[in-house]
C-alpha cells in the first residue's frame, strides 16, 4: 500500500514507471490506485502503463517525459495485454516523441537502454526492441531508468545522457569507480538523482550517494550532443552486449530481450538475462516454480539453480538453492542451469 502521510517529505507527486516487478503479477491495479479513495492526498499519480507527463518552468522551458513500460515494450506480458501490445507500445512512443513540440524530451523506464559495468568495462547497448533508433531517431538527449541496484550516468549513441538510479533499496555504501571516458559515474550505493532543467538548451544531472552527497554532476547539453566535458571523439555505435559476449574472448552475461534463446536445440522462455556462452544457465522471471520445473517445461533437466548476489554484478552466485526450492527471498531473479 502506497502511504506517503507518515513523511511530509513523500507527499508529492509520485509518477510510476513499470517493470518486471510490477508485472508479478500483473502491474494494471497500480495504475488502477490512482483514481483510488485509498490514494489518500491523490500523490500516486500514475494515469496508463504508458503515458506522458508534461512540465513547464515559469521562465517558459516545457519538458516532456515518456515513461514506458519496460515489459510490454520489450514484448513480454502477450498473456496478459495480447500479442499487438509491443508494437502498439512502440508506435505510441515513436509517434507522442515526433509530435512533441517541448524543449526537452525525456524517456524513462525501468530497463537500461545502455549500460556500463565493473565487469564489462565498456558500454554497450541492452536488448530493448527499438527503443535505440527511436532515442536517435527523435534526438532524445536523456533516458532514465533503474533495475539494476547501482547508480550511474553514461553516455550512448549519439551522446545521449542515460542515467540508472537503481539504488533506492541499498544501504549508505558508497564504492564507487572513478570516471573515464562514456562511463561519466558509477556506484555500488543506495542514493538517488536529481535533474535540473536551467534553460531550453541545458540541463544538470546530479547523482546522490546514500549519505546525501554529491557524487557526480555532469552537463547535458539539449542538442543530440554528448555531455559537455567529454570528448567530440565518440563512437556513436555502441555494441549490442550480446553481440560483444557472443563474439569476444571472454563471455558476459547479456540480457535476452526479444532474441531467441536456444539452449541444446531448445529455445528456452520467461530469461531475463543469459549467464553462460552455451545459453543454457539463465536468469528466469517465474517467480513461483522451480529451476527444475522451468527445464522440465523445455523437456530439459535441471543441474542446478542459485539466487544471485544483491550487490554484485548480474549472474554473480549469492546461494544454492538447487533445482527444488520455488520462492526466494530476494529481489532479483533465480537463476537456472539447464542441460
Amino acid at each position: 500500500m502506497f502511504t506517503p502521510k507518515k513523511y511530509s517529505s513523500l507527499q508529492r507527486p509520485w509518477h510510476g514507471v513499470m517493470g518486471n516487478h510490477d508485472w508479478l503479477p500483473d502491474a494494471r491495479p497500480e495504475v488502477e490506485f490512482t483514481t483510488s479513495s485509498r490514494n489518500e492526498g491523490g500523490h500516486w499519480q500514475t494515469p496508463d502503463l504508458w503515458y506522458k507527463k508534461s512540465f513547464s518552468s515559469s521562465s517558459g522551458t516545457t519538458v516532456d517525459f515518456f515513461a514506458i513500460d519496460g515489459e510490454v515494450y520489450k514484448g513480454k506480458q502477450k498473456k496478459v495485454l495480447g500479442s499487438g501490445a509491443s508494437k502498439s507500445h512502440q508506435k505510441w512512443l515513436d509517434n507522442e516523441l515526433g509530435s512533441s513540440s517541448a524543449d526537452w524530451k525525456v524517456v524513462v523506464g525501468h530497463f537500461p537502454a545502455y549500460l556500463w559495468t565493473r565487469r564489462r568495462k565498456k558500454v554497450v547497448k541492452e536488448s530493448h526492441g527499438n527503443l535505440h533508433d527511436l532515442l536517435k531517431k527523435h534526438r532524445v538527449p536523456l533516458y532514465g531508468c533503474g533495475h539494476f541496484h547501482h547508480l550511474g550516468n553514461i553516455i550512448g549513441d549519439n551522446g545521449l545522457t542515460s542515467f540508472i538510479s537503481g539504488g533506492g533499496y541499498i544501504g549508505v555504501k558508497n564504492d564507487c569507480v572513478n570516471p573515464s571516458g562514456d562511463n561519466l559515474a558509477y556506484c555500488d550505493s543506495g542514493g538517488f538523482h536529481s535533474l535540473k532543467f536551467c534553460d531550453k538548451a541545458n540541463a544538470e544531472l546530479t547523482l546522490y550517494t546514500g549519505d546525501g552527497k554529491a557524487r557526480s554532476r555532469v552537463s547535458v547539453a539539449n542538442s543530440g550532443r554528448m555531455a559537455s566535458f567529454v570528448d567530440d571523439v565518440f563512437d556513436a555505435g555502441a555494441p549490442y552486449a550480446e553481440d560483444v559476449s557472443m563474439n569476444g574472448t571472454t563471455f558476459m552475461p547479456f540480457t535476452a530481450g526479444l532474441r531467441p534463446v536456444v539452449c541444446s536445440g531448445v529455445e528456452l522462455g520467461e530469461v531475463d538475462r543469459v549467464c553462460t556462452q552455451d545459453r543454457c544457465t539463465v536468469t528466469v522471471e517465474s517467480y513461483q516454480t522451480t529451476c527444475e520445473q522451468y527445464c522440465a517445461k523445455h523437456e530439459l533437466a535441471c543441474v542446478g539453480g542459485w539466487t544471485q548476489s544483491e550487490d554484485g554484478e548480474p549472474c554473480d552466485i549469492f546461494d544454492v538453492i538447487g533445482c527444488h526450492q520455488d520462492e526466494i527471498d530476494s529481489t532479483h531473479y533465480k537463476m537456472c542451469q539447464c542441460v
